[in-house]
């Protein structure tokens, strides 16, 4: 610590800012990969009815036994997110682990003696190579894992440089504890024992010392690898009789049949800390808006960075009239460095390319690699801060080095300032799906959306989000709620839940009797629920629910007028009344269909199916070519007039076709015409059809052509 105090302003307020700018946005991101799931973790001990520590022993035993793999410390999250509920806490306790993970490495070289500036250029480096994305992304998602994983290693190689300083046992104590926190979170750790050896070696220069003092550590590594592969044999190769380890986890497999293979795997991985790599193609495919992603507070530090930067490090170097001093062998990239870089490069590289990842890998794009690649990070600024050392450590004695240097300083800027803007545009594409929607339901579930909801109710929901799992919303609720998804198992989930009810050979579900106190109850999103505080939650008792003969849901009804709804931007819950009765269909994904005020469910319902991105405005439907207003009837062969008014907005007459099965009318309507329009219903869902050619209709804006509206619907008695 000493070390940092001597410089308190670069290592406490500047680089803590600089890595804030460029990576920052992770701590306002939401929970990604699988931080979405274990955040649950919670919910899903309390619907199993044991305890998180149940849930954890669970999880570490399960992969023991079923894929060979032990690694109790990397389940830790588990406990983490079972007591913290609280996403910044989780990114900014996450975004500390990176920060330190990066200081006690430096501390490491300054131990070593390595130059100020090669510090500095790692430290200022990091940051700037570690470039978001979409898939397996390392920091932003499984929070504490690698970077957990990470801290372990060099805290474990820190203290093994403090025991060479001072020979006490302690320090060698502590290097091995470390060590075995790392080889217990993750089989990435098994051979960076290595790293421990080189450091020995550059330090002692006797390789029996290096075998001598780095036992405990080296026969550390050597057991975890030898154990691995004792487990795999044991539990998974006698067990399942296969030919390499499969177990129930493919990834933990071994995949040595295509050197071809391997090798197109390895690369690909190799170059997962790339510098440039995934932000040049963040602006090749988004172009100049990631700019526009970047917080006015990041450009604003970005820029006192640069400043301090270029004052306060680089202006020595990069001066015609001054002189650089120094001595030619130390100038060049020093090979202790570059062989760690290296290690921490290939050897995360190799284990992937090995593993059940490996045709993943080759399936994806260039810069979508597999976690590890959090590892590869560091390496890659060593490798980098290496080389940026030697070039400006260059002797100004012309011209041509002093302008090549100004060039590389822009260079290595304008490299940071597209990572900070890969990183937040990465976020903000991230933040629809696993952020805002989120907010919005656990915000609806805190407000008391299900108060109206009893423990042996029923609730039907879309499964759009990781955050819909049942298990978040009984984390929220403290409650084991009864929950179906509304897809193909939907009849099979109620008829779990209310067995006598439910029968395969009824479709038509009336829930008016039979149901005791119990209710079934439809939850939905409503709204533009992919944008910050926007949006909605409702729920709605239904009445009955219809089924095709394949047991497909066709749509529900509600039973109420009133809904409850929690709206984001308001924060509060409410009760909503709508047209009834209401009624959600099929043909339009269950979004809210609008219903004819009249009908009842003894009889026939029409419904208008809104097209996708149309906006329903007050009561009338615009028309293109085609529209239809559905119909769902319960009774066979009843007569119903229906009223419908349409409003041509076009300067011509314009011949008019009302289908309704296989019946025809033609109308020609000038202006506006009220049409009373008789029909025989028929048992199920049909639809009422308005058709009319506009092909030759030479307007430049044909989705408005035509107006219609339903006016009035009466059973004929």
């Amino acid at each position: 610590m000493s070390e940092l105090t001597k410089n308190p302003t670069y290592w406490f307020i500047f680089l803590p800012l600089w890595f804030y700018a460029l990576i920052g946005p992770m701590v306002h991101s939401g929970y990604i990969g699988d931080d979405a799931y274990n955040s649950q973790i919670y919910g899903d001990a309390l619907r199993q009815g044991i305890t998180v520590w149940q849930r954890y022993y669970s999880e570490v035993s399960g992969w023991l036994i079923g894929a060979g793999r032990f690694y109790p410390i990397g389940w830790l999250n588990y406990i983490w997110f079972s007591y913290i509920d609280s996403v910044i806490v989780t990114k900014l306790i996450n975004f500390l682990i990176i920060y330190s993970g990066a200081v006690i490495l430096a501390i490491i070289f300054i131990k070593l003696k390595k130059p100020d500036l090669f510090i500095k250029l790692f430290s200022l480096s990091l940051p700037v190579i570690m470039q978001f994305t979409m898939w397996m992304d390392p920091v932003l998602g499984w929070s504490f894992f690698m970077p957990g994983l990470f801290l372990y290693f060099v805290l474990s190689l820190l203290f093994l440089v403090l025991y060479l300083e001072s020979g006490k046992t302690r320090f060698i104590f502590l290097s091995s504890f470390f060590y075995f926190l790392s080889l217990f979170t993750y089989e990435i750790a098994y051979p960076l024992w290595v790293i421990h050896a080189l450091i020995i070696y550059s330090v002692e220069k006797d390789f029996k010392k290096v075998l001598v003092k780095g036992a405990p550590i080296i026969l550390l590594g050597l057991f975890s690898i030898a154990l691995y592969f004792f487990l795999q044999w044991y539990l998974i190769f006698k067990n399942y009789n296969v030919d390499h380890a499969l177990g129930t986890y493919p990834g933990s497999s071994i995949h040595l049949d295509s050197i071809g293979k391997f090798l197109h795997a390895f690369a690909k991985q190799s170059l997962g800390g790339f510098p440039l790599l995934n932000s040049l193609k963040s602006l090749y495919i988004y172009g100049l808006e990631i700019f526009w992603s970047v917080s006015i507070f990041s450009w604003v530090l970005f820029i006192i960075g640069i400043s301090y930067l270029y004052k306060k490090i680089f202006c020595k170097y990069i001066n015609f009239h001054k002189k650089i001093k120094h001595n030619n062998s130390i100038n060049r990239p020093n090979f202790l460095d570059i062989c760690i870089g290296l290690i921490l490069i290939f050897f995360p590289a190799v284990i992937v390319a090995l593993s059940g990842h490996q045709q993943v890998i080759i399936d994806e794009t260039i810069g979508n690699t597999y976690l590890p690649e959090y590892i590869q990070f560091f390496g890659v600024a060593i490798i980098t801060s290496s080389f940026l050392y030697y070039l400006f450590t260059w002797d100004l004695s012309n011209k041509f080095i002093y302008y090549f240097k100004c060039i590389l300083l822009v260079f290595c800027t304008i490299s940071a300032a597209l990572t900070m803007a890969s990183n937040a545009h990465i976020v903000s594409l991230s933040d629809p799906i696993f952020k805002y929607p989120r907010n919005l339901l656990e915000n609806s579930l805190h407000a008391g959306i299900l108060d109206e909801v009893n423990q042996d109710d029923v609730i039907i929901r879309h499964y759009k989000f990781p955050h819909d799992n049942s298990s978040n919303y009984s984390k929220i609720t403290e409650k084991n709620l009864n929950m179906c998804v509304l897809d193909e198992s939907l009849y099979e989930c109620l008829k779990s839940f209310l067995p006598n009810k439910f029968d395969d050979s009824q479709t038509y579900l009336s829930l008016s009797s039979g149901m005791g106190t119990r209710s079934i109850y439809y939850l939905d999103y409503t709204g533009n629920i992919q944008e910050s505080k926007n949006g909605g939650v409702f729920i709605d008792k239904l009445s009955s629910l219809n089924f095709n003969n394949n047991l497909k849901l066709v749509n529900m009804m509600s039973a109420s007028k009133d809904v409850s709804i929690y709206i984001e931007s308001k924060k509060e819950k409410s009760v909503s009344r709508l047209i009834s009765p209401h009624y959600y269909s099929l043909e339009n994904n269950f979004t809210e269909g609008i219903t004819s005020v009249i009908n009842n469910d003894k009889s026939c319902n029409l419904f208008w199916i809104p097209r996708d991105n149309e906006a329903y405005k007050s009561s009338f439907w615009w028309s293109s070519e085609k529209s239809s207003l559905s119909i769902f009837c319960h009774e066979e062969n009843q007569n119903y007039d229906i009223n419908l008014q349409l409003i041509n907005t076009y300067g011509s007459k314009i011949n008019i076709i009302i289908k309704y099965l296989n019946e025809s009318r033609e109308y020609l309507i000038d202006k506006r015409l009220d049409i009373r329009y008789t029909l025989k219903s028929k048992k199920g869902l049909n639809s009422i059809e308005l058709i009319y050619d506009i092909g030759d209709i030479a307007n430049e804006n044909q989705s408005t052509i035509l107006m219609w509206r339903l006016k009035e619907v009466s059973l004929i008695k």
